[in-house]
């Protein structure tokens, strides 16, 4: 991975690190720093699980320019989704990591959720969370949908809940950003 992120590194990709979980990589870190030594961009977008002190220092560390906390909703409903206890501990990680790069502004923090039948009603919960952890940005996602019908029926869900119509053809890859006033 090494030889293709120097190899790569001449049309200056953006690099967007995600999963499965990518923190179960053991060499995470150096692939971050050596995408960062060669001067492009670096996210990464994780369930947030697998942090302990002495790994928020190293993403701190490493250079990662955005990192993004996949959150399902409030405790509740994340829970359901990603198993009793996940809630908490992607929040101790989002804290501890806001609380340790206090000195710089990088990583950027967002929180990302995909909203279906269940969460879509406690959006509100997700905002709330990333204005208490001062988190950048929000991105709120929908399901792929394949056919036509599903198509149609995405369409009219963003539409109704959001008053953000999706720009659909063929495969639904596209998804509204809220920013947060500070």
């Amino acid at each position: 991975i090494f030889k293709f992120i120097t190899e790569v590194s001449k049309f200056k990709p953006h690099f967007c690190i995600s999963g499965g979980e990518p923190l179960l990589h053991p060499n995470i870190i150096e692939i971050i720093k050596h995408v960062k030594k060669n001067g492009m961009i670096c996210t990464m977008t994780t369930n947030g699980t697998l942090c302990d002190e002495k790994t928020i220092l190293k993403i701190i560390h490493s250079g990662l320019d955005s990192i993004t906390f996949s959150i399902d909703g409030g405790e509740e409903i994340h829970d359901t989704y990603r198993g009793k206890g996940n809630f908490q501990k992607t929040i101790t990680c989002l804290k501890n990591l806001i609380r340790e790069r206090e000195r710089s502004s990088f990583p950027q923090t967002r929180i990302t959720s995909v909203i279906n039948n269940i969460n879509y009603l406690r959006r509100e919960e997700i905002l709330e969370l990333a204005r208490q952890y001062q988190v950048n940005t929000v991105t709120f996602n929908h399901m792929d949908y394949k056919t036509s019908t599903w198509i149609g029926r995405a369409k009219n869900q963003f539409t109704d809940i959001f008053n953000c119509p999706p720009r659909m053809t063929g495969f639904v890859t596209d998804s509204c950003k809220f920013e947060l006033d500070a």
